[in-house]
């Protein structure tokens, strides 16, 4: 201790007898913390010791953790044992007139209030084989009582939250040798003002001592500073638990290049997230409690308790918890779509793995064109310019781009095309004359709830089913409208129009049947039954089955005469079919010879020897000769394919008009090839559609007009009759 102090007080802990008079501070038990308060109080304020040099100050007896050196007073934490040994410490230095001289403000803060920091960094010294302690002052000095006055009571606020303090110039008053009073200017200290604030007033926490030296020095200036010296800390609030994702479940939105660098402007590289089975998607983050906080007065400010996360309420189907390393996930039973539903705060609330992909959104800028090789749903619209691939495709909302599925549509909104660009696949891009609005199925059927305008829709093996329908192209094999249609192009072997049909250009492979026909100003329907009239086809294979069959005769004739002159013996057979079956024999046992040792051709080795070379001189032809055979037998089947083709194919031709209102124009567009109607690329049939019109005339096409009544009910079937009529001129 220096040698300056005036403080009378033992430093020593004593000896034996004292140290069996005073407590072990250092154990942290309850029981010592407890006969810690007591014996400490009982020490510190202990009065009469001979040290003692004023009757009005106790003999500080210090704890054990407080040692006493020539550079200051420290504390040892490896025998603190809590911070209210401590806390009783500090009160009864400050109660029984003490202070501490350049005081370490920080330091017995940090011990008192962040007792558990100040016990690792204990730890760490340890480890670093550092004594750990801490210097908290410089010395322990005596509190004038004169000077105690200057330090006045800080004004609180309403809430208790803070202490405000004005720092006005302090005057005493003194008596000169004159024998005059004098006015005295005081200053005052900070570590005088660290216990009068804690001894008198109560302010324990949280004092700006940066500020309040500031403060001090200005207090003589021309404005009295007035200022909050402490000011409660809020707790530092724990952290609810909560879920941190495995995996990414943004798009990426950098745009996709094609071959030869070409960047798709509306195509991203990731518009959605696919995830394998047993994929971690999500790893449960524990609650984390927060740090308490005191008031200025020392008292202590727990938070609130965080909230836990039970991770099965944010399971939905196809997802599981496991635990891992004490870690809990959210994992994915098997491969396809992770689902998620986000809270107002964008927090996780439900999440499931399905085997469609849902968009919430519009296919759009925010998404890009979605190529999806699995279901999707979309509960938004296809935007216009952007495309919406994958295998069955429901949209919710309307569609003013393009859709593209591998089977079956749906559509509950309006489809509204455009002539601006295209976005069809490239599948598709022939499919030129309508740009924006493209519905495209390619196996399966497409079901259209809402209006339909300007839009190009296809189905080539499947249904198509719209209900409202103007200025639009529909290929399918069967069409069903349940009610008007406006201006529109119709392909399909079977239509059905239950509303009234206005200015249409119909082709129809196998039948029509319409409810109503009628005008509206210069758009009349024109209705067209295709059939492949195969007459002309016929006729030309029977005149080259006709050739063929001449072929054969001389082709039989010539190696007959050949081989019967190489081996007169051998017009011993009578009959030249004959001759020609036993040739066949031997030209089989030439290509093979060793079937010649075959039971059935034992009887015919001895011949074939003797005819052999002639047999070999007539290899070509003989091989020519078959060629023949077989070409008649493939133009047979061609032709006799073709009749029931035909035959069939027009007895299904069937067209039904429930009532015209005005004259409508049917006709039957012969095609000279067996081709069916949907074989024809889409070029083509709206060149059919031109030709209907009158617009264009084709050397392919043969039409033939039906006569129609200008009003009333209608029907027409093909004439049998007189097809089996034309067939036999």
């Amino acid at each position: 201790m220096p040698q300056d102090t005036n403080i009378p007080m033992s430093v020593s802990t004593g000896s034996p007898t004292e140290k069996n008079n005073t407590p072990d501070l250092s154990n942290g038990s309850d029981a010592a913390i407890s006969h810690t308060h007591s014996e400490l109080e009982r020490t510190l304020s202990s009065k009469g010791s001979k040290e003692t040099s004023s009757p009005e100050l106790p003999v500080l007896h210090l704890p054990s953790f407080v040692i006493y050196k020539e550079n200051g007073v420290f504390v040892n934490l490896e025998s603190l044992a809590n911070r209210e040994i401590f806390l009783t410490f500090l009160n009864y230095i400050f109660e029984t007139g003490y202070y501490f001289k350049e005081m370490n403000y920080t330091g017995i803060m940090g011990i008192l209030y962040g007792f558990e920091k100040t016990m690792e960094l204990c730890k760490k010294f340890r480890e670093a084989k550092r004594i750990p302690e801490i210097k908290i002052a410089s010395n322990i000095e005596i509190f004038d009582e004169k000077r105690i006055s200057f330090y006045r009571k800080p004004s609180i606020s309403w809430d208790k939250k803070s202490a405000e303090y004005l720092f006005d110039p302090v005057y005493t008053e003194e008596i000169g040798e004159d024998g005059t009073e004098r006015r005295k200017t005081e200053k005052i200290d900070i570590d005088e003002f660290i216990a009068a604030m804690w001894w008198k007033y109560g302010i324990r926490f949280g004092l700006d001592i940066d500020r309040i030296k500031k403060a001090m020095d200005a207090m003589w200036g021309k404005e009295i500073p007035r200022l909050i010296i402490s000011r409660e800390k809020d707790a530092a609030p724990g952290k609810d638990a909560t879920v941190k994702p495995l995996i990414s479940f943004d798009k990426d939105s950098w745009l996709l290049e094609w071959t030869g660098g070409i960047a798709d402007l509306h195509t991203y590289k990731q518009s959605f997230t696919q995830v394998m089975q047993d994929t971690l998607l999500y790893q449960k983050i524990p609650r984390q409690d927060g740090e308490p906080w005191w008031d200025i007065h020392g008292n202590r400010i727990d938070p609130a308790i965080p909230k836990d996360l039970n991770l099965s309420s944010l399971l939905w189907i196809g997802v599981r918890i496991e635990t891992k390393n004490s870690n809990e996930y959210i994992i994915s039973n098997y491969a396809g779509y992770p689902k998620r539903t986000l809270d107002k705060m964008g927090m996780l609330s439900k999440i499931d793995i399905n085997d469609t992909i849902t968009f919430d959104e519009n296919i759009g800028p925010e998404t890009g064109n979605i190529r999806a090789d699995k279901d999707v749903t979309v509960k938004g619209d296809v935007n216009t310019d952007y495309l919406q691939e994958g295998e069955n495709i429901h949209i919710i909302g309307d569609v003013n781009g393009d859709v593209h599925a591998r089977e079956n549509i749906s559509i509950d909104g309006n489809i509204s095309g455009s002539t601006k660009g295209d976005r069809a696949s490239e599948k598709h891009k022939k499919v030129s004359m309508i740009q924006n609005g493209k519905i495209l199925s390619d196996n399966g059927d497409i079901e259209i709830k809402g209006h339909i305008n300007n839009a190009y829709i296809e189905a080539r093996k499947g249904t198509i089913r719209v209900s409202n329908i103007i200025n639009s192209v529909i290929v399918a094999k069967r069409i069903e409208i349940s009610k008007s249609v406006f201006n529109c192009t119709i392909v399909a072997d079977e239509i059905v129009i239950e509303g009234r049909t206005i200015g249409c250009r119909i082709i129809s492979g196998k039948t029509i049947d319409m409810a109503e026909s009628t005008l509206k100003g210069n758009f009349e329907n024109i209705l067209s039954i295709y059939s492949r009239d195969l007459i002309g086809s016929i006729e030309q294979k029977q005149e080259l089955l006709k050739n063929e069959q001449e072929m054969v005769a001389q082709k039989e004739d010539g190696i007959d005469a050949f081989i019967t002159a190489s081996y007169p013996d051998f017009s011993k057979i009578p009959d030249k079919e004959k001759r020609l079956r036993m040739v066949m024999i031997f030209m089989g046992i030439l290509e093979n010879p060793k079937s010649i040792e075959e039971e059935k051709n034992k009887p015919y080795a001895e011949l074939f020897k003797r005819m052999r070379s002639a047999l070999e001189e007539n290899r070509i032809n003989w091989e020519k000769l078959k060629n023949h055979c077989s070409s008649i037998v493939q133009i047979s089947e061609e032709i006799t394919t073709e009749r029931a083709l035909m035959e069939q194919s027009r007895q299904e031709l069937h067209i039904k008009i429930g009532h015209i209102q005005w004259p409508t124009h049917i006709q039957q567009i012969k095609f000279p090839e067996n081709k069916e109607l949907l074989d024809f690329e889409t070029t083509e049939i709206l060149s059919m559609s031109r030709l209907l019109s009158g617009r264009d005339a084709s050397p392919i096409y043969a039409l033939e007009g039906i006569s129609t009544p200008d009003t009333g009910w209608f029907e027409w079937k093909y004439n049998i009759l007189k097809y089996l009529e034309d067939a036999t001129k």
